[in-house]
């Protein structure tokens, strides 16, 4: 079993086609498997938490299909998915704002969380 870490707000799911006799793809419909790598990071759930990563965990010969895919490939490359667990979180632009993103944006801004009152 292979474990993947995600950074992202949402779901990503990884096709892969049936070929023809000739190597080439069959028209969409025609998808072998698909799998899916669970999303959530920096979304808050029903009890307003939020996680920096999701887990998610694949069979080694899911891994084989998904591990030569383009896009799964690029997401490793930018840093949104990792094999092992994510000491710095990148967050993707779906995420909501921070207090420190808040601060960095305007260093003068009031930033107030639900827990703390206004000065």
């Amino acid at each position: 079993m292979k474990t993947i870490f995600s950074t992202l707000s949402n779901d990503q799911v990884f096709p892969s086609y049936i070929k023809s006799a000739e190597g080439k793809k069959v028209a969409a419909q025609k998808a072998k498997t698909a799998i899916l790598i669970k999303g959530g990071a920096n979304v808050a759930n029903k009890h307003h938490q939020t996680s920096k990563f999701v887990e998610t965990q694949i069979s080694d010969e899911e891994f084989k299909v998904i591990e030569n895919h383009p896009t799964f490939l690029r997401l490793i490359e930018r840093g949104f998915f990792s094999l092992k667990k994510p000491t710095s979180s990148k967050k993707d632009k779906c995420a909501p704002l921070d207090e420190k993103d808040i601060k960095a944006k305007n260093a003068k801004a009031t930033v107030v969380t639900n827990t703390e009152t206004p000065e």
